[in-house]
């Protein structure tokens, strides 16, 4: 679900594919789907950017260094607090650990870190009638 929403937005792709180090936090399909909002921040490209870069950190690394750690702060400064004693990351559990790309890691979890939320906007068309598109 994640790829899909990422495939067309080059900017999203480079900085998933760049030289800099980063980590990244995956949600599992199944945490993305129970999302209420999920289609909303989908189709809107600053909500998704959000959302996406709330589940960056920079730097390569491994769950045990994350484990390691108190808190985290991602690259959109959302801060990410660890519980060790439960091994988790914002109350969320890996799923998969120490995926190694080619600039860092990838971790899957089974829940979300943040939580975006789309504001919906109302216009008016010129034959007067009203639509209301979400935006980030």
């Amino acid at each position: 679900m994640i790829a899909a929403a990422i495939a067309p937005r080059p900017d999203l792709v480079l900085l998933l594919e760049g030289d800099a180090p980063i980590t990244v936090l995956l949600p599992t399909n199944t945490a993305i789907s129970a999302i209420p909002n999920w289609a909303d921040i989908a189709a809107d490209d600053v909500a998704f950017s959000d959302f996406l870069r709330g589940h960056i950190v920079s730097g390569r690394l491994t769950s045990v260094q994350i484990l390691g750690e108190f808190e985290l702060t991602t690259i959109s400064g959302e801060t990410l607090v660890i519980d060790r004693l439960a091994g988790t990351i914002n109350g969320a559990r890996f799923v998969s650990i120490d995926a190694a790309a080619t600039n860092g890691y990838v971790h899957t979890i089974d829940g979300p870190l943040v939580i975006v939320e789309v504001t919906p906007t109302t216009t008016t068309t010129p034959n007067n009638t009203t639509t209301t598109a979400p935006v980030g």
